[in-house]
């Protein structure tokens, strides 16, 4: 699947069709892609650091600020998929860490694109981040619910 196709189905979740699509992608595709969706995320709040920074020479903020954005990021989707492997426990569905990583990098595409918008329009604001965070967590319920129940023996 290219990155093409990949951004189609993620603009498509939680949809069943695209969540069964994406569950067959391969961990470095998620890698590329989870890339992409960081340059998308970084790259108007760099040009902003930039246009405002006042001295001649680069800052090392500018250069240092996307690598430390990266480490945040990762941080946070592992934590978001933590919650989710306890909604999925609680769910009663089994489903894998690997794979609720997978799907969590591929159901921040709308609120990443939503919050890099809304940032340029409104700056940072609280209320973005709190709906944002709230359809990250929609898009994981949506996705979670989409796989079977666990078989009880």
């Amino acid at each position: 699947m290219n990155l093409f196709d990949l951004f189609k189905n993620c603009l498509s979740l939680p949809k069943r069709e695209a969540v069964l699509r994406l569950n067959k992608v391969e961990m470095k595709t998620t890698f590329y892609y989870f890339f992409l969706l960081m340059l998308v995320w970084i790259f108007p709040m760099e040009l902003k650091l930039f246009f405002e920074n006042k001295s001649d020479s680069v800052s090392p903020v500018l250069i240092l600020y996307p690598f430390f954005m990266m480490f945040y990021a990762l941080i946070g989707i592992s934590l978001f998929t933590l919650l989710g492997w306890g909604l999925s426990k609680l769910f009663q569905r089994k489903l894998r860490f690997p794979l609720l990583w997978k799907m969590t990098t591929f159901s921040l595409t709308i609120p990443i694109i939503f919050w890099t918008i809304s940032n340029l329009m409104i700056e940072n604001n609280k209320i973005v981040n709190v709906i944002v965070i709230v359809m990250i967590l929609f898009y994981m319920v949506k996705m979670i619910l989409v796989y079977p129940k666990r078989k009880i023996s």
